[in-house]
């Protein structure tokens, strides 16, 4: 998906009444009655903002200001379900928020994130960097349940450093809640790699406004281990 910036965002969410081509309004329900794939992409292109594309879904801006993921094959749909089917990781406030998704998990509705760069993290996360970010998520996935976790990655920051941000963390959870609830998410989830080796991309983060202030998130959580075993493990056995 192409970068877009916070005040593309913006004015693209200001101007929407003159993107919207048809008569009728946007509906998902509309979405849902639509039983081929090529039909559902062009009803969101006509009425909505298009915005990109991964490996499996596309993204588009809804007239509310949401992000509406659309599934365009097994693997997409099995991202959307691990994205949005899960009640307790999505009240970590580490992730996009979840407002809606099909029941057949064809699309999902989620908060809008703007791309952020590895220079914002410290600006926005207590002077801690991207790099710093990735060693924390393998550090705590090693001590949560999983030692032998990356064991072919180098950690670039020091075990001091590490182990003073997470001091820092448990000892004043309400001033670290990107890392509390990341930590949590990792304890709680049995701390498998397939759960953060996404977040190693700095395309999977965003930024979000949250009661007027700049909030890093993590805008795709769609891997876990079943997506992980079913798409990309057996494709890989394959090749």
């Amino acid at each position: 998906m192409r970068d877009i910036s916070i005040f593309e965002l913006r004015s693209l969410m200001e101007s929407y009444e003159s993107m919207v081509q048809g008569d009728e309004p946007f509906s998902t329900k509309t979405l849902d009655d639509m039983k081929y794939f090529k039909d559902r992409v062009a009803y969101c292109k006509k009425y909505l903002k298009y915005l990109g594309r991964g490996s499996s879904r596309m993204s588009f801006l809804m007239p509310n200001g949401h992000v509406l993921k659309l599934a365009f094959n097994s693997k997409g749909l099995a991202q959307n379900q691990a994205e949005c089917s899960d009640w307790y990781k999505n009240s970590l406030e580490c992730f996009t928020t979840v407002y809606n998704t099909a029941d057949d998990h064809t699309w999902c509705e989620v908060e809008a994130a703007v791309p952020c760069k590895t220079q914002d993290f410290p600006r926005l996360l207590n002077g801690m960097t991207f790099v710093e970010m990735c060693d924390f998520l393998v550090d705590m996935t090693r001590q949560r349940g999983y030692p032998n976790a990356f064991r072919y990655r180098y950690l670039n920051t020091p075990k001091e450093r590490l182990k003073e941000i997470e001091e820092a963390m448990w000892d004043d959870p309400e001033n670290h809640p990107l890392l509390y609830n990341l930590s949590e998410y990792i304890g709680n989830y049995g701390a498998s790699e397939n759960l953060v080796a996404d977040f190693f991309n700095i395309k999977n983060w965003g930024i979000v406004n949250r009661d007027g202030e700049e909030t890093l998130v993590i805008t795709d959580s769609g891997l876990n281990d079943d997506v992980w075993n079913d798409h990309y493990a057996r494709k890989r056995s394959c090749d």
